[in-house]
């Protein structure tokens, strides 16, 4: 990579790019100031540029972002293209949670101004980004609109579908016909369900229908021809 800098009274301005082994990059064009608090602004573009290479997950990014930080105030504006991703997460099984009363005690030092984050992302998948984890594999696609005010929660809207999905469930493997997240402008944490699971033995197709949210999810086993829930 490499980064160049020019200054001229109080503002440097900044023009640089990083590429990677795979032929992708990122580059930088901003200015930055001091005017009673420091000030900066830079555009950031980019394609297919891996910003990450570990067993958990391998992901290509093309960014196109405007980037302005005024004192410890950063703000975030454009999209995001995920172009490339192979994403198993880690699991956790033998993971304990920390108690809802913990306290942790330690100097009281003095206090210092937080830093804050407002963004609006478009976060737009591309036709290779693979989840496996959880039972779960297969493509993840779709778009999403990312919203983030200090003090709130992010929230987002918009559509994320499961592509040729196998899921594992009650030890069987099961064909994901429908798997879509949900987004209304609710937080991201949150999305409506609508999926559809299915493995046909024989003349039978039994399967799992999945709606609500992600914390209050419903349920419901079905089959054709149709048949009592324990059979």
């Amino acid at each position: 990579g490499n980064l160049k800098i020019q200054g001229k009274g109080n503002a440097l301005k900044l023009e640089g790019e990083i590429h990677d082994e795979s032929k992708g990059w990122l580059a930088i064009d901003g200015v930055l100031k001091y005017e009673n608090a420091w000030r900066f602004n830079a555009h950031v573009g980019g394609k297919d540029f891996r910003i990450a290479n570990i067993p958990e997950a391998s992901l290509s990014v093309s960014p196109d972002l405007t980037v302005s930080v005024d004192g410890r105030a950063i703000s975030l504006k454009g999209s995001v293209k995920v172009p490339a991703a192979r994403i198993r997460p880690p699991h956790f099984s033998g993971a304990i949670a920390p108690s809802p009363d913990l306290v942790i005690v330690g100097e009281n030092g003095s206090p210092t101004t937080k830093w804050t984050l407002s963004a609006q992302l478009r976060i737009q998948l591309g036709d290779q980004v693979h989840f496996d984890g959880y039972g779960l594999t297969g493509r993840v696609g779709g778009e999403l609109d990312l919203q983030d005010t200090p003090g709130t929660l992010t929230s987002g809207s918009g559509e994320l579908k499961i592509l040729d999905g196998q899921y594992k469930a009650y030890g069987q493997d099961l064909t994901i016909e429908r798997g879509r997240l949900l987004f209304s402008g609710g937080p991201v944490t949150n999305p409506g369900l609508d999926m559809r699971a299915i493995r046909k033995i024989g003349t039978v197709t039994a399967g799992l229908q999945v709606t609500g949210t992600l914390r209050s999810p419903k349920l419901q086993v079905f089959s054709d021809p149709a048949m009592t829930q324990s059979d």
